[in-house]
């Protein structure tokens, strides 16, 4: 049998993380590289020049088995909404899903379209930043000049396509959080979503499935890389749809992927919209994900960690947290556990506590966090699985894993949980080597 040897890269919000697989099974040691938001008071953007050094020194740091790899598959963070030229150079940086200077916007789409007219028509409600139309509109109506001179509107995966392979494309995925796309059925562009920011169907990459070979590494692009011109490189897919693909993506299946954020996605058959589920095509073949998601998961308890507990060392923050799970904190503290916002929401959402006393501890407010965020994990849980019949094993991924030790205890009925490493770059390999590589939608 052929050896199959795939570069796998993980581009993520927090980090870039790299690995070479030979016939699905890991080959190096898993590279990673920091990734830096840039954040003010309601724009979050990743910096491209940022997030490209990231990715060279992720791959540099792999050596020489990433020279012989024979295919380039990756993933990335999505929303990352980018305005390119017509050389494909970034007229924006990467606009993420924590960005909310749309909010004005978002308010306008819904009106026009209505609720559910814009939930058929796109999947989703146009919730600022995480539906990147509603960015988009922002852009046309306070950066014209930019708007004049794009020749492509799209996420990260579109500008990775057309620097490495000079493929303008992007996965239905990707397509569906741009809220231009029918990610329902899977269509193509809509141009009743196109209407309201005048640009034309010319201005978007072409959607492809994401197990397709976009094109070959550009011999610029392999010097900068270090990597042999002529790789073949995969449309690619979002993190959370690569990691669905390690796990074994079906209908069905949940994935609880723990880190900064805290996501809860059900791979399922048909889609299934709702106000409050971000939904959209998982990226390969003709399964869609719903999902249920907040900004700040265990990125709310490393904020307690450095703002309350700075004294402590890791280990004795989480024997900590792990003591207090569960409980409630003096006078019964609440938390809202909304740090870096409500992804699912148009009106956004600030933290806060309630219910504070002069005899509040700094541990009633670390348990008042931790008890927040398992019902909010168990809410998500019961919206998910209420009109779908899920499978009982149940795969946690991301740096946060531990996490899930403490919030899975509010969930209802009886669960098999499997902690799986390294999901994203697993499912990589999959969508490289599967039998669903070459094809196309």
């Amino acid at each position: 049998m052929r050896r199959v040897r795939v570069l796998a890269v993980d581009i993520g919000s927090s980090s870039v993380k790299a690995a070479v697989f030979e016939n699905r099974r890991l080959a190096t040691a898993v590279a990673r590289r920091p990734v830096k938001s840039r954040i003010a008071p309601t724009q979050v953007e990743v910096p491209v020049r940022g997030l490209e050094r990231s990715l060279m020194a992720a791959i540099a740091d792999l050596g020489a088995a990433s020279r012989r790899a024979d295919r380039l598959a990756f993933d990335v963070l999505s929303p990352s909404f980018i305005a390119l030229d017509r050389r494909g150079e970034p007229l924006t940086d990467f606009i993420t899903h924590q960005d909310r200077r749309s909010i004005p916007q978002a308010r306008r789409l819904e009106k026009l379209f209505g609720r559910r007219r814009h939930l058929q028509l796109a999947g989703n409600r146009p919730f600022p930043g995480g539906i990147a139309s509603t960015t988009l509109l922002w852009l046309v109506e306070n950066a014209p000049a930019v708007v004049r001179r794009a020749a492509t509107f799209g996420m990260a995966s579109t500008y990775f396509l057309v620097k490495l392979a000079g493929a303008r494309k992007i996965d239905p995925g990707n397509a569906a959080f741009l809220g231009l796309y029918d990610g329902l059925g899977m269509s193509g562009w809509r141009k009743e979503l196109l209407a309201p920011s005048g640009i034309s169907i010319d201005q978007l990459p072409e959607v492809r499935d994401g197990a397709e070979v976009a094109g070959k590494l550009l011999p610029a692009a392999a010097r900068r890389l270090g990597l042999p011109s002529g790789l073949e490189v995969l449309v690619g897919l979002i993190d959370t749809s690569a990691a669905f693909l390690g796990v074994g993506a079906e209908p069905g299946r949940i994935l609880n992927v723990i880190g900064t954020t805290d996501v809860i996605a059900l791979c399922t058959g048909r889609p299934q919209p709702h106000p409050r589920v971000l939904t959209r095509p998982l990226g390969r073949g003709r399964l869609w994900l719903s999902v249920y998601t907040i900004a700040a998961g265990g990125g709310a308890v490393q904020w307690a960690r450095r703002a309350l507990f700075p004294d402590l060392s890791e280990e004795d923050f989480f024997k900590l947290a792990r003591r207090l799970a569960g409980a409630r904190g003096a006078g019964w503290v609440n938390f809202r556990p909304y740090l870096a916002g409500d992804r699912m929401s148009i009106e956004q959402r600030d933290a806060g506590f309630d219910h504070l006393t002069l005899e509040t501890t700094r541990e009633d407010l670390l348990a008042a966090i931790l008890s927040s965020l398992a019902e909010w994990n168990a809410a998500g849980m019961k919206l998910l699985t209420r009109r779908a019949r899920p499978l009982h094993d149940v795969y946690v991924s991301g740096g946060g894993g531990w996490l899930g030790e403490l919030l899975h205890g509010a969930w209802p009925g009886r669960w098999r949980f499997h902690q799986v490493q390294d999901a994203t770059l697993r499912g990589l390999a999959e969508l490289a080597e599967g039998k669903f590589a070459g094809e196309s939608l």
